[in-house]
Protein backbone atom coordinates (compact mmCIF):
# COMPACT_ATOMS: atom_id res chain seq x y z
CA UNK A 1 0.00 0.00 0.00
CA UNK A 2 3.18 2.39 1.25
CA UNK A 3 4.07 1.89 -2.49
CA UNK A 4 1.10 2.76 -4.41
CA UNK A 5 -0.10 6.03 -2.46
CA UNK A 6 3.66 7.29 -1.74
CA UNK A 7 3.81 8.74 -5.80
CA UNK A 8 -0.06 9.83 -5.63
CA UNK A 9 1.43 11.85 -2.32
CA UNK A 10 4.17 13.43 -4.11
CA UNK A 11 2.24 14.05 -7.12
CA UNK A 12 -0.42 15.82 -5.17
CA UNK A 13 2.16 17.88 -2.65
CA UNK A 14 5.19 18.27 -4.77
CA UNK A 15 4.43 21.57 -6.46
CA UNK A 16 3.81 23.59 -3.43
CA UNK A 17 6.62 22.09 -1.79
CA UNK A 18 9.35 22.77 -4.57
CA UNK A 19 12.82 24.78 -3.32
CA UNK A 20 13.02 27.90 -4.31
CA UNK A 21 16.68 29.46 -4.70
CA UNK A 22 16.79 30.95 -1.59
CA UNK A 23 16.62 27.51 0.39
CA UNK A 24 20.18 27.48 0.10
CA UNK A 25 21.10 30.42 2.72
CA UNK A 26 18.75 28.40 4.75
CA UNK A 27 20.14 24.81 4.10
CA UNK A 28 23.77 26.09 4.83
CA UNK A 29 23.27 27.07 8.47
CA UNK A 30 20.19 24.55 8.88
CA UNK A 31 17.57 27.85 9.87
CA UNK A 32 20.71 29.53 11.71
CA UNK A 33 21.27 26.40 13.88
CA UNK A 34 24.80 25.72 12.69
CA UNK A 35 25.71 29.59 12.81
CA UNK A 36 26.21 32.09 15.57
CA UNK A 37 24.68 35.18 13.46
CA UNK A 38 22.02 32.71 12.49
CA UNK A 39 20.59 32.75 8.81
CA UNK A 40 20.53 35.42 6.35
CA UNK A 41 17.13 33.55 5.03
CA UNK A 42 15.19 32.91 8.21
CA UNK A 43 13.20 30.16 8.04
CA UNK A 44 13.34 29.95 4.09
CA UNK A 45 12.26 26.72 3.70
CA UNK A 46 8.99 27.62 5.74
CA UNK A 47 7.73 29.84 3.31
CA UNK A 48 4.63 28.70 2.89
CA UNK A 49 4.03 26.90 5.99
CA UNK A 50 5.62 23.97 5.82
CA UNK A 51 8.27 22.30 7.69
CA UNK A 52 11.63 22.38 6.36
CA UNK A 53 12.01 18.59 7.22
CA UNK A 54 9.83 17.35 4.16
CA UNK A 55 12.30 16.48 1.86
CA UNK A 56 13.74 14.04 4.15
CA UNK A 57 10.80 11.93 4.73
CA UNK A 58 9.69 12.20 1.28
CA UNK A 59 13.52 10.91 -0.05
CA UNK A 60 13.31 8.41 2.73
CA UNK A 61 10.12 6.88 1.77
CA UNK A 62 11.06 6.47 -1.88
CA UNK A 63 14.37 4.64 -1.15
CA UNK A 64 12.59 2.21 1.45
CA UNK A 65 9.90 1.55 -1.63
CA UNK A 66 12.05 0.50 -3.70
CA UNK A 67 14.81 -0.98 -1.08
CA UNK A 68 11.38 -2.95 0.23
CA UNK A 69 10.37 -4.15 -3.22
CA UNK A 70 13.56 -5.65 -3.83
CA UNK A 71 13.61 -7.12 -0.91
CA UNK A 72 10.18 -8.71 -1.15
CA UNK A 73 10.80 -10.03 -4.34
CA UNK A 74 14.16 -12.39 -4.32
CA UNK A 75 12.93 -14.66 -7.07
CA UNK A 76 13.59 -11.59 -9.78
CA UNK A 77 17.06 -12.28 -10.00
CA UNK A 78 18.63 -10.50 -7.09
CA UNK A 79 22.12 -12.18 -6.21
CA UNK A 80 22.35 -12.54 -2.54
CA UNK A 81 24.70 -9.84 -2.25
CA UNK A 82 22.16 -7.12 -3.94
CA UNK A 83 19.61 -8.23 -1.39
CA UNK A 84 21.99 -7.54 1.64
CA UNK A 85 22.86 -4.64 0.64
CA UNK A 86 18.62 -3.38 -0.01
CA UNK A 87 18.53 -4.76 3.29
CA UNK A 88 21.12 -2.28 4.78
CA UNK A 89 20.43 0.52 2.68
CA UNK A 90 16.79 -0.45 3.85
CA UNK A 91 17.42 -0.57 7.60
CA UNK A 92 19.54 2.87 7.27
CA UNK A 93 16.48 4.69 5.40
CA UNK A 94 14.24 3.15 7.90
CA UNK A 95 16.56 4.48 11.17
CA UNK A 96 16.85 8.12 9.29
CA UNK A 97 13.76 8.46 9.18
CA UNK A 98 12.63 7.75 12.75
CA UNK A 99 15.35 10.12 13.54
CA UNK A 100 13.54 12.91 11.69
CA UNK A 101 9.91 11.70 12.84
CA UNK A 102 11.28 12.39 16.40
CA UNK A 103 13.22 15.43 15.59
CA UNK A 104 10.18 16.83 14.19
CA UNK A 105 7.81 15.86 17.26
CA UNK A 106 10.54 17.72 19.12
CA UNK A 107 10.50 21.14 17.08
CA UNK A 108 6.85 20.96 16.94
CA UNK A 109 6.31 20.90 20.62
CA UNK A 110 9.21 22.46 22.51
CA UNK A 111 11.76 23.18 20.36
CA UNK A 112 10.12 26.30 18.92
CA UNK A 113 8.13 28.53 21.10
CA UNK A 114 4.60 28.42 19.66
CA UNK A 115 4.67 25.31 17.99
CA UNK A 116 2.79 23.28 19.63
CA UNK A 117 -0.01 25.90 20.89
CA UNK A 118 -0.20 26.67 16.70
CA UNK A 119 -0.60 22.90 16.02
CA UNK A 120 -3.57 22.59 18.77
CA UNK A 121 -5.52 25.31 17.61
CA UNK A 122 -4.63 25.78 14.34
CA UNK A 123 -4.07 29.50 14.60
CA UNK A 124 -1.08 31.87 14.35
CA UNK A 125 -1.28 34.97 14.90
CA UNK A 126 -0.03 37.77 11.92
CA UNK A 127 2.91 38.54 13.51
CA UNK A 128 4.00 35.41 14.33
CA UNK A 129 3.32 34.20 10.58
CA UNK A 130 5.37 37.33 9.54
CA UNK A 131 8.17 36.14 11.82
CA UNK A 132 8.65 32.41 11.07
CA UNK A 133 7.33 32.04 7.67
CA UNK A 134 8.73 35.40 6.01
CA UNK A 135 8.73 34.30 2.56
CA UNK A 136 5.29 32.63 2.26
CA UNK A 137 3.69 35.50 4.17
CA UNK A 138 5.21 37.65 1.22
CA UNK A 139 3.43 34.86 -1.06
CA UNK A 140 0.44 35.45 0.47
CA UNK A 141 0.15 39.19 0.90
CA UNK A 142 0.83 39.21 -2.61
CA UNK A 143 -1.81 36.69 -3.59
CA UNK A 144 0.67 34.56 -5.14
CA UNK A 145 -0.18 31.60 -2.42
CA UNK A 146 -2.90 29.60 -2.64
CA UNK A 147 -5.00 30.01 0.69
CA UNK A 148 -7.75 27.16 0.84
CA UNK A 149 -8.40 26.61 4.46
CA UNK A 150 -7.74 30.01 6.33
CA UNK A 151 -10.27 31.47 4.94
CA UNK A 152 -13.28 29.04 5.76
CA UNK A 153 -12.84 29.33 9.40
CA UNK A 154 -16.49 30.11 10.56
CA UNK A 155 -16.32 33.13 12.93
CA UNK A 156 -17.37 31.06 15.90
CA UNK A 157 -14.60 28.44 15.64
CA UNK A 158 -12.55 31.55 15.13
CA UNK A 159 -13.67 33.28 18.49
CA UNK A 160 -13.10 30.26 20.47
CA UNK A 161 -9.85 29.15 19.09
CA UNK A 162 -9.31 33.30 20.21
CA UNK A 163 -10.41 32.34 23.45
CA UNK A 164 -8.86 29.40 24.32
CA UNK A 165 -5.67 31.30 23.37
CA UNK A 166 -6.21 34.06 25.66
CA UNK A 167 -7.01 31.69 28.60
CA UNK A 168 -3.93 29.39 28.05
CA UNK A 169 -6.20 26.20 27.07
Amino acid sequence: MFAVFLPILIAIFIRDNLPKAYDLGWLKTFGGMLSRKGSDAPRALQRRGEDPVLGAPCFLSVILVVTGLILDFPNFDQTRRVMQQANLVHLISALLGVTVAFFHIYLGTVGQRGAYQAMRTGYVDEAGRKEHHSYWYADVKAGRSRQRFADDVPAETRSRVLQAIREGR
